[in-house]
């Protein structure tokens, strides 16, 4: 499953996102597959984002406002 950083910002700011969050707000159907998220548009909350995979500019993203990355396996 593909997520873009700009998707993100509907969570509150220092919010853990995994998985299960991002199928709750429907940006995902299935938590049983790898979720990569992708580095599209801008990201305006801190956020600590657990995913299988993140492009390099996403993760520049993420980190750029202050949040965290964490691979997933």
């Amino acid at each position: 499953s593909l997520v873009n950083v700009s998707d993100l910002n509907i969570f509150s700011e220092g919010q853990d996102v995994k998985p299960e969050d991002l199928a709750e707000k429907g940006l995902i159907r299935n938590t049983r597959l790898p979720v990569k998220v992708l580095g599209e548009g801008e990201l305006k909350v801190k956020l600590k984002i657990h995913a299988s995979r993140f492009s390099k500019t996403a993760e520049e993203k993420v980190k750029k406002v202050g949040g965290e990355t964490v691979k997933i396996g």
